[in-house]
């Protein structure tokens, strides 16, 4: 079994030339690329420590050449999520709220005001955490998501001192509110604001705690 994995690997390998082919092998969200292809890697690294290179297998070029590729990956990965909108800059926020108030109480959700902006390293870190596949879950399950943008602190501060977000402790900064919109908890002291440094257990057990 282990022989007919090291030939599939080494097969894959070999096929695996150029970025597209890779996007094809691993999936076309880059993010989920990234695993597979180290896990490729972990494959070749072992079998050329233990010294089973064999004729037609792969040989150490090829094998830093599959480095590389998943280093240029992983920091594609990185520079697409740091980059993708998260806030739109052309919504009405005052409707936006509205919409999720509306949808909250039908469902009986709890609703998450996310004051942020598209430039904001922080709240693109922020938004990776929840989106990994345990917090997804339970924000799915228990929150509407309203993301609102500030751009440079000089939009939507009407509802951050609505809220009682003070923006000038930095962003993100959340709000929670009930499924009627009324106000729960507001983090006032900038909790998020240096998301790059926080743990995903400390993200996660913020959400955790409201979800109740």
């Amino acid at each position: 079994m282990l022989a007919a994995r090291q030939r599939r690997s080494n097969h894959d390998l070999k096929l695996l030339s150029t970025r597209e082919e890779w996007r094809s092998y691993c999936g076309a969200d880059l993010r989920s690329a990234v695993p597979r292809c180290w896990s490729l890697v972990s494959q070749h690294v072992v079998t050329g420590r233990a010294g089973q290179e064999k004729p037609g297998g792969v040989t150490m070029t090829r094998r830093m050449q599959l480095v590389w590729a998943c280093v240029l990956i992983s920091l594609t990965a990185l520079a697409q999520a740091q980059t993708a909108p998260i806030y739109d800059e052309s919504a009405d926020a005052h409707q936006a709220i509205e919409a999720a108030v509306a949808s909250a109480s039908g469902s009986h959700k709890k609703i998450i005001l996310d004051f942020g902006a598209n430039w904001c390293f922080d709240c693109h870190v922020l938004d990776q955490q929840i989106h990994k596949p345990e917090l997804a879950v339970i924000v799915e399950k228990n929150f509407v998501v309203v993301h609102l943008d500030v751009g440079k602190f000089n939009k939507n501060l009407d509802l951050a001192a609505k809220y009682g977000v003070p923006l000038k402790r930095g962003i993100p900064a959340l709000a929670v509110l009930d499924s009627r919109g009324k106000l729960l908890y507001a983090q006032d002291q900038g909790q998020f604001e240096d998301a790059r440094h926080m743990s995903y257990d400390d993200i996660k057990a913020f959400f955790v705690k409201w979800s109740h």
